[in-house]
């Protein structure tokens, strides 16, 4: 596949100051949300992402985590691999012990077989993740109907499902969601909006999580909350 992309654009790399937190976390702490990028020689982007990252490689995060004293992470697929989650994979494999993973696969249940999924299982996967928000058309929505049927298809391996999404466009989640399966787990949002706290009341929904906040207190210019089904995933 040819994964040059002219069109789109350079993000702005991460700060490369290591600054410790003021304060100290505690022992066991987890990061719930990360993306492993590159080297983009090794693991080259997708041909549709609507943006190009800096490399941000795993020994890099590592020396991030390490220094914040964060003893284990969950990696999640970000939007510019699309389905290719090798760059996520071979992170698991090199550090099984410290990583799980949260996976991109085809929308489509049937494009998937449950002999993947087991091999996706046996490498680290704990969730699938589905981004709607991060593409060149977001126009089409939420796929509900398959979103309910791979729920099902991942429900065996006590995987959750993972949406970025915007929910202020949704106002009926709450009704859209109250028959999904268990474990289906956690939304992604950057709003306080009455759709998000309408899902809270929801037995399958575990948490709410990506509200942006500004936590000068511990030398980070912003944190994000992330959910509690995340925290799960990376302890099994």
């Amino acid at each position: 596949m040819n994964r040059s992309n002219t069109s789109a654009p350079l993000c702005q790399a991460p700060d490369s100051e290591i600054r410790s937190p003021k304060i100290a976390f505690p022992s066991g702490a987890v990061d719930c949300h990360a993306h492993v990028c590159g080297p983009a020689t090794e693991f080259p982007y997708a041909s549709e992402r609507i943006y190009t990252p800096p490399d941000a490689t795993l020994e890099t995060y590592r020396l991030l985590i390490n220094m914040l004293h964060v003893d284990r992470a969950v990696l999640v697929q970000p939007s510019v691999y699309g389905t290719d989650n090798r760059a996520m994979l071979a992170a698991l494999k090199q550090y099984p012990e410290q990583f799980r993973g949260v996976a991109v696969i085809s929308s489509n249940p049937n494009e998937t077989t449950d002999k993947e999924l087991e091999s996706l299982h046996q490498a680290g996967v704990r969730g699938i993740r589905c981004n709607i928000v991060d593409v060149a058309d977001p126009s089409a929505g939420l796929p509900i109907k398959n979103l309910k049927q791979l729920a099902n298809k991942i429900k065996p391996f006590g995987w959750h499902l993972e949406l970025l999404m915007h929910v202020n466009e949704y106002p009926s989640l709450a009704k859209i969601f109250e028959d999904f399966p268990n474990n289906f787990a956690s939304v992604e949002s950057k709003s306080r909006t009455k759709p998000l706290t309408s899902l809270v009341s929801l037995a399958n929904l575990w948490t709410i999580c990506m509200i942006s906040i500004i936590c000068k207190s511990i030398g980070l210019s912003s944190i994000r909350i992330i959910s509690i089904a995340s925290t799960t995933i990376s302890t099994n």
